[in-house]
């Protein structure tokens, strides 16, 4: 009897547990209904999904558009992070992700959902907290972007430039286009850099953007939901003296043709001030205007001929006229015969005789004049920490080109930064790379830089230092109202390059050069006449400026 009541409750627990089992096999996957859905909140159909005590899902699907309307058009990703099943219900736990745009910043949450199972089916409860937590009825999302405080450009005193220069360059609002080529960092519409270090650095100056997720009722009331604090923009510290700078800027206010003063401390390269006169237009002559340097070039020309085996003490023919290649070359006008006939390199130097160069240039090739252009910083490869232009000379040239160039003409192109980094690199005894940005690493000798000729810049050597030092102190001796405000130890240089205009009219692109102690000046005025010693009256009264 006993046993016949033992084999009964097995056979009845059997059952159950037969029964329990076959009845949760029966009943949908409690996880796949999760993910549905997930999938459904995501994309925003929700006409799929069993809701319970709500309105039917077409009306919910309207609920969350209107909900979601003021945040990005992209589809967030939902996912279920977990899905626990006690009988009949399942508390589900969603986790969003929002991508709200530039800068990409991510909103995530988490909410919570509950499933029924109701007839077979899982059904969810409906609850505007199911979209974002604690989500009320009547409550709509928006996100709102906010921008970062824009760094400044400092001086080398640590103060703000307040006054906008063509280097310093501007700040505007982003086009379409700018946006798009910011690779989705920038909207059209934010502030941005549209020149000059304004737009060369502008990723440090424009921080990163903020954004803020509100909620807003039907009353109006709002409240944040998620806040992502914009990161201020870093200010940018340049080399620029702001003194040396105005002073520059004012010397050049009243010159009515394109002008530009470049100021460079040779034993760093850093770029004390760097002026354009308002005849250009608001662009910035002095780092990417593109001229004719005239005899000042003849600093190259005199290294490459000092490379070749020539003396500063060697004897060069100085006539009224040479020829080159059918091409006629002839000292300026008033070009004293006194200096003629054969003359010391030195002195063809100091007076800029221009057909002893031009016929010296046979004894040289185009990779010859290269090499010693980039040994003096004449490089078109500019690493200043902005877009600057510093020089550029021709390959492949006849010997007619060639002696042109040897004079600074022809097919030779240099900016007023070029030649005060030429100047700079004789002062200092070494290749000087202008730089303008303080932080940025000082590089110095950009030598062993192969260029299109195979020409290859080496270091100056301590003997070619003293000879190019020689020949600018003897080119100074012709400056003395220069050499009266600085001193013996002055280098200098002047020199004209001969443009016609379009009307035939033969104008003069005057250049001044001067160097004292740890300075190199370089003043160019577009339109000038040497007589008149424009460039000079305002070299002479910003080294007066400089000397303090």
């Amino acid at each position: 009897m006993a046993r016949r009541a033992i084999r009964t409750a097995y056979a009845l627990v059997a059952t159950l547990f037969l029964v329990t089992l076959t009845g949760c096999g029966d009943s949908p996957d409690p996880r796949a209904a999760a993910e549905d859905l997930a999938r459904a909140l995501a994309s925003g159909d929700l006409t799929g999904v069993s809701w319970s005590g709500a309105s039917p899902s077409s009306t919910v699907d309207e609920t969350r558009t209107l909900v979601f309307a003021g945040l990005p058009a992209d589809e967030p990703t939902v996912r279920v992070a977990t899905a626990v099943r006690t009988k009949n219900t399942t508390a589900v736990r969603l986790e969003w992700a929002w991508d709200l745009g530039v800068p990409a910043t991510t909103w995530s949450y988490s909410t919570s959902a509950t499933m029924t199972l109701v007839n077979g089916t899982w059904v969810a409860t409906w609850s505007p907290s199911l979209l974002a937590p604690a989500l009320a009825a009547g409550e709509m999302l928006s996100a709102v972007r906010s921008a970062a405080p824009r760094g400044q450009v400092l001086g080398a005193d640590g103060q703000a430039i307040e006054e906008p220069r063509a280097v310093l360059g501007t700040v505007g609002e982003a086009s379409a286009r700018i946006a798009e080529q910011s690779g989705g960092a920038i909207v059209a519409g934010d502030l941005t850099g549209l020149s000059g270090l304004q737009r060369q650095h502008d990723e440090q100056l424009r921080g990163v953007p903020g954004w803020e997720v509100r909620a807003t009722a039907h009353d109006g009331a709002e409240r944040v939901v998620f806040r992502a604090d914009p990161v201020p923009g870093a200010d940018l510290r340049t080399t620029i003296d702001p003194a040396l700078e105005k002073t520059a800027a004012d010397l050049l206010a009243e010159e009515t043709s394109v002008s530009a003063l470049v100021a460079i401390r040779p034993s760093t390269g850093e770029l004390l001030a760097v002026a354009s006169g308002p005849g250009g237009g608001g662009l910035s002559t002095a780092t990417v205007g593109r001229y004719a340097p005239g005899s000042t070039f003849t600093i190259v020309s005199a290294l490459a001929l000092l490379r070749s085996g020539l003396s500063v003490d060697a004897t060069v023919p100085c006539l009224p006229s040479v020829t080159v290649d059918g091409k006629a070359f002839a000292n300026s006008s008033g070009y004293p015969a006194s200096a003629t006939g054969p003359i010391s390199l030195t002195t063809a130097f100091a007076r800029s005789c221009t057909t002893a160069f031009s016929g010296a240039g046979e004894r040289l090739t185009d990779a010859d004049l290269v090499a010693a252009a980039r040994s003096l910083g004449l490089d078109h490869e500019s690493e200043a920490g902005f877009g600057a232009f510093l020089g550029s000379l021709p390959d492949g040239t006849d010997a007619a080109g060639r002696a042109a160039v040897m004079v600074g003409q022809g097919q030779v192109l240099v900016s007023p930064l070029g030649m005060a980094t030429v100047l700079a690199t004789v002062s200092a005894g070494q290749t000087v790379s202008p730089r303008i940005v303080a932080d940025a690493p000082v590089t110095v000798s950009p030598v062993n830089r192969q260029g299109g000729t195979g020409a290859v810049a080496v270091p100056l050597t301590t003997d070619e230092t003293v000879a190019l030092r020689a020949l600018l102190r003897a080119s100074a001796e012709r400056t003395p109202e220069l050499s009266a405000l600085v001193g013996d130890d002055l280098l200098a240089m002047t020199g004209t390059a001969e443009l016609v205009t379009a009307d035939g009219t033969v104008v003069d692109r005057v250049w001044t050069m001067a160097a004292t102690g740890d300075l190199a000046v370089v003043v160019f005025v577009e339109v000038g006449d040497l007589e008149t010693v424009t460039a000079e009256s305002i070299m002479a009264a910003f080294l007066a400026a400089a000397a303090g």
